[in-house]
């Protein structure tokens, strides 16, 4: 039995001494075992007229956490090793799951919490709960929050898990560097086209047969569309695109994706239903080039067949037969392989080529050839 754990049971009991115990804690006081008094004229000094043992334990240890997770709707935000960051669309609900222990105080007394970081307090309408050894605590996460986990014991001692759940508005994701996978004949990369987002400037740079350099201004508005202002096709690096700035060759007005990994100012709607990528899928937009604005539609069918017809924006068209194949590409794995066979351009027959593509269905959306963030 520890030395205070001891002296604790022998001061509940009101004893004046334990056998075997020669050092009391620092934090009581001592008292004299009278062992040795042999009159009643000899009295111990306790220093002090109240005799009662001072048995405060103080307890400056914070609670330690082994273990933090979240569910996100079907998903797991794994929140071991790092940030998570997740780009939402809406408000959905989010449960932490947290593992924690404290020297002394019970895990079930503990008091465990959603934190925003932007404000540092407690988000409203959390409900924490503790199960089978684990607490449980559910919010709601939205666009723009950065949630954390905070553990309090009894006395008050607080752990902050050291990794956010982080949900940035769509706007905030766009802001980063995006590379473009430019694929051969032989599906694999051939090269790479970059573009950089910063607040309210983007600009593609030359190289990868982008047809670079070139850029301009953006702005999400309200109603969730990303506008795409084309302003300049000088380098990126400068600062200064003098007169070419203060015109605006092409502005296009359209619905987009983001996520941490993915960015597509095309992404295409499926038209009825579907589980895979047969069908029929649709993109829409508003463009202007200094005329007023038009709207532009983009489609492509796949067939169960093999065959496939795709009309762009600028209304151009392709058609001929495709391929599915799988991505065996562990380094640039960011979809499987579209290869579009084209017999035909603008309803005209041509003579066979094969153009190579990469491609995702995300939250029910078909993303062709979109900006990945690559680390």
């Amino acid at each position: 039995m520890s030395a205070r754990l001891l002296f604790s049971a022998c001061a509940a009991l009101g004893l004046l001494a334990c056998s075997g115990e020669t050092n009391p804690p620092d934090d009581t006081v001592a008292r004299d075992t009278m062992d040795a008094v042999d009159t009643v004229d000899t009295v111990a000094d306790t220093g002090s007229e109240d005799t009662a043992a001072d048995t405060t334990v103080t307890d400056d240890t914070p609670p330690e956490l082994d273990d933090v997770r979240a569910t996100l709707g079907a998903g797991v935000l794994d929140l071991s090793q790092g940030d998570a960051v997740r780009v939402l669309t809406t408000a959905m609900p989010i449960t932490f799951k947290v593992s924690a222990y404290d020297a002394e105080t019970d895990a079930e007394a503990l008091t465990v919490e959603v934190l925003d970081t932007g404000t540092g307090a407690a988000v409203n309408d959390q409900d924490a709960t503790f199960h089978n050894g684990l607490w449980e605590v559910t919010t709601t996460a939205d666009l723009g929050l950065t949630l954390e986990v905070r553990v309090t014991d009894e006395a008050g001692n607080a752990t902050v898990w050291p990794h956010a759940a982080v949900f940035p508005t769509r706007a905030e994701a766009l802001v980063r560097d995006w590379t473009r996978l430019v694929y051969g004949g032989d599906t694999t990369v051939s090269a790479q086209q970059h573009a950089a987002f910063t607040d309210g400037v983007w600009c593609v740079e030359a190289g990868g047969g982008s047809g670079g350099p070139y850029g301009g201004s953006w702005e999400v508005l309200g109603d969730g569309r990303l506008v795409i202002a084309r302003r300049h096709e000088q380098a990126c690096e400068l600062a200064d695109h003098g007169t070419e700035w203060d015109s605006v060759e092409e502005r296009r007005t359209a619905d987009f994706y983001v996520s941490a990994t993915y960015f597509s100012e095309r992404p295409y709607a499926r038209v009825g239903e579907g589980d895979d990528l047969v069908g029929t899928w649709v993109h829409e937009a508003e463009v202007d080039r200094g005329g007023g604005a038009q709207t532009v539609t983009a489609s492509l069918t796949l067939e169960e067949d093999r065959s496939f017809a795709w009309t762009r924006e600028d209304g151009s068209s392709t058609a001929g037969t495709y391929e599915i194949r799988e991505n065996s590409d562990y380094t640039a794995d960011f979809g499987n392989l579209l290869l579009e066979n084209v017999a035909e351009e603008n309803g005209a027959a041509v003579t066979p080529y094969t153009v190579v593509h990469y491609w995702t269905i995300r939250e029910g959306l078909l993303l062709v050839d979109p900006w990945v963030e690559v680390n």
